[in-house]
């Protein structure tokens, strides 16, 4: 069955079955039984071998058989069923590396594993991994090889030595060139232990390695460490002790002033067994935070120590994991003598009594230059006092001047007024003149009437004629003077629902005897009332303004549009004439106060900023467009009814 395959191992199991395998599955030959099993991997049976390659075997204590596979970790065969072991990186309880050369069993019944990187010590019964690597204390982290010896010690054969673990105390011991180790690398698998004589012997790649564990001489437990030499500034100290020079290696207390740049420590481990391979690690306390691991070297160096009381430490380890007891040197260094406590605490006394000196020269100077400054401030104080009265005549004067200005302000608006009423006057006194023929028309034919003597009754449709048209001209001369009264009304409430389209109104009947056979008006608003909140009579007032400058800027015929939009934010009314139009130099100055192009005696020059200033009174704005020959367009924008509140109008 296997005369195809490529076997390189035979292993004989504790039932007398013969174990075949190598680079192509895994058999067994069950000699008394003459038959053959042979196990392959199956990539769709978990249950199945790792991998058709196998490197190594081992046998536990309870049967089971242990297998190291090329890639595919390690594998457990009992109960007819394979469990794999595999390696994750990231999991540090899992195998290490997936390699594996060697298979060992120790006596507590853990199994160790020897992998392309690393040593492993496998719980069976977790299934948990501890990792031994290079870092931890091995020569190398190739395992080849391993075997026990009569005392369960396990020896690991590596690529750059050999390794002796104690397995009661993990403590690791490495062998090398310089123990007489000649033949390593050492091959995979290739260890034995002589089953009498207690030999251990590895196969390596320049032969084989013989040896008895018990002949092995170990490292020396208790170090010989020595201080051979303290250097200060490049040359050699000595210490006196009980009034004799002694050497510094048989000092245990150093005491020199300091002064030096340079302080060195010489060391060494008199115990030259291990010499070649002893390593130390220092540490100065006073100084030094942690212990300085220097490996081979045997100095430590310090430069510029303060004075102080030190305690140098000094420790070897032949693997440089496992450190001995420290030896142990105090070092004093005393102050210069302008370090010294003494000097210190004078140079602390006169600079004490300097600072009172100074204090005091200094209060003084403080005291001398506060009498200045309260001169000063008592100086300026009266001049701000001064100042104060100054200000408050002033102020006084300027609160009176605003006064004025506001009587002032108030009474060209109520002269524009006036003069408005004026300008209106002779137009009002013919609109209601005309209403009024119609009424006088109505009385007289109802006189024609009364002294006819025909029948009342034939002349009924008459009378009702006549009555239709006296209450014409009643309704007629009661609107005209409806619209005056708003105009004229004189109030302060500027909280007031104002119908923006009924005010428009009243001044197109105020200005109609204007308009008449000379103006169109178009009129292009909505059909429901739209309301901004202010002041009725102000709005008149404004508006009028405006719609009568649009009509004197009118020569022959032409054409006023007023036109009303609202949105969510605001209300706004244009004015579009088709008048003369206002010069482009004359649109920046048109609101100022006492500006005008007419003729003297037909214009103030206040209408425009009055209007100005009622708009702006009531939150809105006012801007506008000419063009010279083409006519203007003045746009009025207020906020819309719900975002003015009562307070928003509170005139101060």
């Amino acid at each position: 069955n296997f005369k195809d395959y490529h076997l390189n191992f035979l292993k004989e199991s504790s039932d007398g079955s013969m174990w075949v395998f190598g680079s192509y599955g895994l058999g067994v030959v069950r000699i008394k039984e003459d038959t053959v099993v042979q196990f392959l991997h199956d990539p769709d049976d978990p249950n199945s071998l790792g991998a058709n390659t196998v490197l190594c075997m081992t046998e536990g204590q309870d049967g089971t058989i242990w297998l190291g596979t090329r890639r595919k970790g390690l594998n457990a065969y009992r109960d007819g069923r394979f469990t794999r072991y595999r390696s994750i990186p990231d999991d540090p309880e899992t195998l290490s590396n997936d390699f594996v050369f060697a298979i060992h069993e120790s006596g507590d019944g853990r199994i160790w594993v020897g992998t392309e990187k690393g040593l492993n010590k496998l719980a069976p019964a977790t299934g948990k991994f501890k990792r031994y690597f290079k870092k931890d204390g091995l020569v190398d982290d190739y395992i080849a090889s391993m075997v026990t010896d009569t005392h369960d010690n396990l020896w690991v054969g590596t690529h750059s030595g050999l390794v002796k673990i104690d397995q009661e105390t993990d403590q690791i011991t490495n062998f090398d060139m310089r123990d007489g180790i000649e033949v390593y690398p050492f091959n995979f698998n290739a260890a034995h232990r002589g089953r009498t004589s207690g030999q251990l012997f590895f196969g390596g790649v320049g032969g084989f390695l013989a040896f008895h564990p018990d002949s092995i001489k170990g490292y020396a437990s208790a170090p010989q460490l020595q201080i051979t030499d303290l250097v200060v500034s490049n040359a050699s100290a000595y210490t006196v002790e009980g009034g004799a020079m002694s050497r510094i290696e048989e000092a245990r207390r150093l005491t020199f002033k300091r002064g030096f740049d340079k302080l060195s420590l010489e060391f060494s481990d008199m115990a030259f067994d291990f010499g070649d391979r002893n390593q130390f690690s220092y540490r100065l306390e006073g100084f030094d935070h942690d212990w300085n691991d220097v490996g081979y070297e045997q100095i430590a160096s310090y430069t510029n120590l303060p004075a102080g009381n030190y305690t140098f430490r000094v420790r070897s380890s032949t693997d440089g994991h496992h450190w001995g007891e420290p030896i142990a040197l105090e070092i004093r260094i005393l102050p210069l003598w302008w370090e010294t406590f003494w000097l210190r605490a004078l140079v602390g006394v006169v600079l004490f009594f300097a600072l009172i000196l100074l204090v005091r020269w200094r209060s003084g100077m403080l005291i001398h230059r506060s009498r200045d400054l309260e001169l000063v401030v008592a100086e300026k104080t009266r001049e701000v006092e001064s100042r104060n009265k100054e200000i408050t005549k002033q102020n006084e004067q300027l609160t009176k001047v605003i006064k004025d200005l506001r009587l002032t302000q108030q009474q060209l608006v109520e002269s524009e007024k006036m003069a408005s009423l004026g300008i209106l006057s002779a137009g009002i006194g013919h609109e209601i003149n005309n209403p009024l023929n119609f009424i006088k028309g109505g009385v007289e034919g109802l006189k024609r009437i009364v002294q006819d003597e025909s029948d009342l009754k034939t002349l009924k449709k008459d009378i009702s004629d006549l009555i239709n048209i006296m209450q014409d001209g009643v309704d007629r001369t009661a609107r005209i003077v409806r619209s005056l009264s708003h105009f004229s009304r004189d109030n302060e409430r500027w909280n007031e629902r104002c119908n923006v389209q009924m005010v428009l109104e009243n001044c197109l009947i105020m200005l109609s005897n204007q308009l008449w056979e000379k103006v169109i008006v178009n009129k292009r608003w909505p059909l429901d009332p739209v309301f901004v909140i202010g002041n009725e009579g102000k709005l008149h007032q404004a508006f009028l303004n405006i719609l009568t400058n649009a009509i004197q800027s009118i020569q022959d015929q032409g054409e006023i549009t007023i036109l009303i939009a609202q949105d969510d934010r605001e209300v706004s009314v244009t004015i579009i004439d088709t008048g003369c139009g206002i010069p482009k130099e004359n649109l920046q100055r048109i609101n100022d106060p006492f500006f005008t192009t007419k003729e003297p005696g037909k214009g103030t020059g206040m209408g425009l900023f009055i209007t100005y200033d009622i708009i702006h009174q009531h939150h809105g704005q006012l801007h506008c467009e000419s063009v010279v020959g083409e006519g203007s367009s003045f746009l009025m924008t207020f906020p819309v009814e719900d975002l003015v509140g009562e307070e928003t109008f509170v005139r101060q």
